[in-house]
Protein backbone atom coordinates (compact mmCIF):
# COMPACT_ATOMS: atom_id res chain seq x y z
CA UNK A 1 0.00 0.00 0.00
CA UNK A 2 1.38 3.42 -0.81
CA UNK A 3 2.17 5.99 1.86
CA UNK A 4 -1.15 7.86 1.69
CA UNK A 5 -2.74 7.52 5.11
CA UNK A 6 -6.49 6.97 5.07
CA UNK A 7 -8.91 8.18 7.70
CA UNK A 8 -11.86 6.12 8.95
CA UNK A 9 -14.40 7.77 6.65
CA UNK A 10 -12.22 7.15 3.59
CA UNK A 11 -11.75 3.51 4.56
CA UNK A 12 -15.50 3.11 5.04
CA UNK A 13 -16.25 4.62 1.63
CA UNK A 14 -13.64 2.53 -0.16
CA UNK A 15 -14.77 -0.62 1.60
CA UNK A 16 -18.47 0.06 0.98
CA UNK A 17 -18.11 0.63 -2.75
CA UNK A 18 -15.70 -2.28 -3.08
CA UNK A 19 -18.18 -4.63 -1.42
CA UNK A 20 -21.18 -3.39 -3.42
CA UNK A 21 -19.71 -3.45 -6.93
CA UNK A 22 -19.02 0.30 -7.12
CA UNK A 23 -22.54 1.11 -8.31
CA UNK A 24 -23.40 4.77 -8.76
CA UNK A 25 -25.42 5.74 -5.69
CA UNK A 26 -27.34 8.87 -4.73
CA UNK A 27 -25.74 10.71 -1.82
CA UNK A 28 -28.93 10.34 0.29
CA UNK A 29 -28.85 6.58 -0.25
CA UNK A 30 -25.13 6.40 0.52
CA UNK A 31 -25.63 8.33 3.78
CA UNK A 32 -28.40 5.89 4.70
CA UNK A 33 -26.24 2.86 3.87
CA UNK A 34 -23.38 4.23 5.99
CA UNK A 35 -25.81 5.21 8.80
CA UNK A 36 -24.63 8.82 8.84
CA UNK A 37 -26.37 12.12 8.15
CA UNK A 38 -26.22 13.70 4.71
CA UNK A 39 -24.40 16.70 6.22
CA UNK A 40 -21.73 14.42 7.73
CA UNK A 41 -21.33 12.64 4.40
CA UNK A 42 -21.08 15.99 2.58
CA UNK A 43 -18.29 17.14 4.91
CA UNK A 44 -16.44 13.87 4.36
CA UNK A 45 -16.82 14.08 0.59
CA UNK A 46 -15.51 17.64 0.55
CA UNK A 47 -12.12 16.56 1.89
CA UNK A 48 -9.58 16.90 -0.92
CA UNK A 49 -8.07 13.43 -0.54
CA UNK A 50 -11.50 11.79 -0.30
CA UNK A 51 -12.65 13.57 -3.47
CA UNK A 52 -9.64 12.13 -5.31
CA UNK A 53 -11.11 8.65 -4.78
CA UNK A 54 -14.59 9.48 -6.05
CA UNK A 55 -16.53 10.52 -9.15
CA UNK A 56 -19.71 12.55 -8.95
CA UNK A 57 -22.62 12.72 -11.35
CA UNK A 58 -25.43 15.27 -11.14
CA UNK A 59 -28.68 14.14 -12.73
CA UNK A 60 -30.40 16.75 -14.87
CA UNK A 61 -33.84 15.41 -13.98
CA UNK A 62 -33.84 16.25 -10.27
CA UNK A 63 -30.31 17.55 -9.53
CA UNK A 64 -29.51 14.53 -7.38
CA UNK A 65 -25.79 14.05 -6.85
CA UNK A 66 -24.61 10.46 -7.33
CA UNK A 67 -21.23 9.09 -6.31
CA UNK A 68 -19.00 6.07 -6.83
CA UNK A 69 -15.29 5.29 -6.84
CA UNK A 70 -13.04 6.82 -9.48
CA UNK A 71 -10.23 4.85 -11.12
CA UNK A 72 -7.94 6.12 -8.35
CA UNK A 73 -10.50 4.99 -5.75
CA UNK A 74 -10.74 1.54 -7.29
CA UNK A 75 -6.95 1.20 -7.09
CA UNK A 76 -6.94 2.35 -3.47
CA UNK A 77 -9.80 -0.02 -2.60
CA UNK A 78 -7.87 -2.91 -4.12
CA UNK A 79 -4.75 -1.94 -2.13
CA UNK A 80 -6.89 -1.86 1.00
CA UNK A 81 -8.34 -5.26 0.20
CA UNK A 82 -4.89 -6.76 -0.44
CA UNK A 83 -3.69 -5.43 2.91
CA UNK A 84 -6.53 -7.40 4.52
CA UNK A 85 -7.61 -4.28 6.37
CA UNK A 86 -11.26 -4.46 7.30
CA UNK A 87 -13.53 -2.50 9.54
CA UNK A 88 -16.20 -4.80 10.85
CA UNK A 89 -19.71 -3.47 11.21
CA UNK A 90 -19.74 -3.71 15.02
CA UNK A 91 -16.61 -1.54 15.22
CA UNK A 92 -18.29 1.00 12.92
CA UNK A 93 -21.39 1.19 15.13
CA UNK A 94 -19.23 1.80 18.20
CA UNK A 95 -17.11 4.36 16.32
CA UNK A 96 -20.19 6.25 15.11
CA UNK A 97 -21.78 6.29 18.57
CA UNK A 98 -18.61 7.71 20.14
CA UNK A 99 -18.15 4.82 22.55
CA UNK A 100 -14.56 4.00 21.60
Amino acid sequence: MNSTKLNQSQIRLLQYFSETGNELLAMNDLAHELSISISTLSRQLNQEQTRSYLEFDLTSKDSTKHVHLSANGLIKAEELKKSNYRINRQDLRIFRSGRN
